[in-house]
């Protein structure tokens, strides 16, 4: 499976706006590159993840896209420098609303989360396959039936 390297989140504030920045390096082996040349592609899956309790890896997803990763076929490891970056508005990234108060009442924490998927491989298991119908106390002698 394709691996992230150096994953960084970048959270660069410029006066009501907040601009998010998802930096990592998207590293696919020979073999997977080979894949693609069989019709594999892989997407990227970036979710900026509000944090609570701080230091957690899980909470609201405030914001998610899927996005294609040009890896061609050929020898050697491939390393992919990525980079999304995407404006907001502060108000829209208020982890922990408080009436009144604003956004900046208190600090918002966040993570980014980086997941690549490999779509177009084969199926994980086979479709079914029946052998024919055997009864107790007889002899049946056919070939095997498809489902």
């Amino acid at each position: 499976m394709p691996k992230v390297k150096n994953a960084r989140l970048i959270l660069d504030r410029q006066g009501a706006k907040v601009v998010v920045s998802f930096l990592h390096d998207a590293v696919f082996s020979e073999f997977e590159r080979h894949l693609t040349g069989l019709g594999l592609v892989f997407q990227e899956r970036l979710d900026l993840i509000g944090v609570d309790p701080p230091g957690s890896t899980t909470g609201s997803v405030f914001f998610s896209t899927l996005l294609s990763i040009p890896v061609s076929d050929g020898v050697g490891e491939l390393s992919l420098p990525r980079k999304f970056t995407l404006p907001f508005n502060r108000t829209s990234l208020d982890e922990d609303p408080t009436p009144f108060l604003g956004p900046d009442f208190d600090v918002d924490e966040y993570r980014g989360r980086i997941r690549i998927l490999a779509i177009g491989l084969p199926p994980a298991t086979t479709p079914d396959a029946f052998t024919q119908e055997a009864r107790v106390g007889e002899s049946v002698i056919q070939g095997a039936a498809k489902a």
